[in-house]
């Protein structure tokens, strides 16, 4: 069919002057489609054998997509797939998602998480609570306590809420208010072992070692064998002068908890043991908390607390042999030591203590009022092992035991909770 079209093609091309080719002009229509014929056919071959022929590089993938296309018509669905949603979820589905995240310590997605969730439901107590915990987690009291507070207002009898409001008030050094608030969640919720936990803290802090020793107790009853609680009680007995006893719970808080065992209590048992004169056992516990130029740092300090100042010398520089860049820090307690070991004329003495403060102000204020009805009181600070410092509002100036204690006799009826130090206490 090619074949005759073009030559009556060429025919009438001919037929003009232009073309006059004499006896030839009847065979030359059929030689010209003869040789484009062939030249035609030749490309369409060698083309399709080419791999740069432009249509056949796409081919398998167009032939598939087409096929795809043919399938999705035959089951009635749509031409082209339409492009993939997220699924919805529900709040609580974003609250359980935001406690997986905490569950593996990942906290900044935790809270993206709870965000979402109070999206849906902004009143949800639950979530709201959640996301005061990390405030609080975080060191932000001031928003903690919006979220907390924020809960209180719709429900009242949140005792959770009335515990976080505690926490943010106890970070923020309001250990009146948290106090409070501690009392009434347990008002609300007598099993929340962890305000038991918060009130012995403060009670520890204002020298109540009666009341604070009570709530650890009913704490361990509630929850048994928490070793942060189990820790508390032993420095609370250590701040109280019954070592003894301290030792004996802290040992027995490194059996209880999870493992590794928390540094905190390893210290606390090392400076308790130091009290009890046993040293080496002190360095040992010493030396779980950190490395052994720590550890010696640590026991100069246990000496330089009970006076043995060239003891302490000695413990600081083997603290800086080990670890020359523990320096500047051991180096600080060295020079101390060395300054009360100058000090010759240093005349330790018995006091009875009366009062504890976390804040040096409100302490001096105390005394003053106290120096008002007649007692001879003076503020010093302490440092307490991880809990900062406290500043005693004391009876000082004694020269032996008996002595401080015939004072506590005297006026234990306005100070109940007194107690008798000795100069290295």
């Amino acid at each position: 069919m090619f074949f005759q079209f073009c030559t009556k093609g060429v025919k009438r091309i001919l037929e003009f002057p232009l073309f006059n080719l004499g006896g030839l002009g009847d065979k030359v229509p059929q030689i010209l489609c003869s040789i484009v014929f062939i030249l035609l056919t030749t490309s369409l071959f060698l083309g399709c054998a080419s791999k740069n022929y432009p249509y056949m590089k796409d081919w398998d993938l167009k032939q598939e997509a087409h096929k795809e296309m043919m399938d999705r018509q035959r089951r009635g669905l749509p031409m082209e797939e339409e492009p993939k949603k997220e699924p919805d979820m529900t709040a609580e589905a974003y609250e359980k998602l935001g406690n997986q995240y905490l569950q593996q310590g990942s906290m900044d997605e935790a809270f993206v998480q709870y965000n979402k969730a109070l999206r849906l439901n902004p009143k949800e107590s639950t979530v709201c609570y959640k996301v005061g915990l990390l405030f609080l987690r975080r060191g932000l009291a001031d928003e903690a306590l919006k979220e907390f507070q924020g809960i209180l207002k719709e429900d009242e009898g949140y005792a959770l809420a009335y515990e976080g409001t505690g926490q943010a008030f106890m970070q923020m050094g309001k250990y009146d208010e948290a106090e409070e608030n501690f009392h009434k969640a347990l008002q609300l919720n007598p099993d929340l072992w962890l305000s038991h936990n918060f009130l012995g803290m403060i009670y520890d802090r204002k020298s109540h070692f009666k009341d604070a020793i009570a709530h650890y107790e009913l704490a361990m009853a509630i929850k048994p064998d928490q070793d942060i609680v189990l820790n508390n009680l032993g420095v609370s007995y250590y701040l109280k002068g019954e070592y003894e006893k301290s030792a004996e719970i802290l040992l027995k808080a490194l059996g209880a908890g999870s493992i590794p065992k928390n540094p905190k209590i390893y210290n606390n048992l090392g400076l308790v043991l130091g009290k009890l004169g046993r040293y080496e056992e002190a360095l040992e516990a010493f030396k779980k908390v950190g490395d052994r130029a720590v550890a010696y740092n640590n026991l100069g300090y246990v000496y330089f607390l009970q006076g043995r100042h060239k003891e302490a010398i000695a413990a600081f520089e083997k603290a800086i042999e080990i670890k020359p860049s523990f320096y500047h820090r051991a180096n600080e307690n060295l020079k101390k030591a060395e300054k009360a070991l100058r000090n010759k004329d240093f005349i330790p003495s018995w006091a009875v203590h009366l009062e504890a403060w976390g804040d040096k102000d409100k302490a001096c204020e105390r005394a003053e009022m106290l120096r008002k009805k007649g007692y001879e009181v003076i503020v010093t600070e302490v440092e307490i092992p991880q809990k900062g410092s406290l500043y005693r509002v004391s009876i000082g100036g004694f020269k032996d035991k008996q002595a401080a204690y015939r004072k506590k006799e005297e006026i234990k009826k306005d100070f109940p909770d007194a107690w008798v130090a000795g100069p290295n206490d």
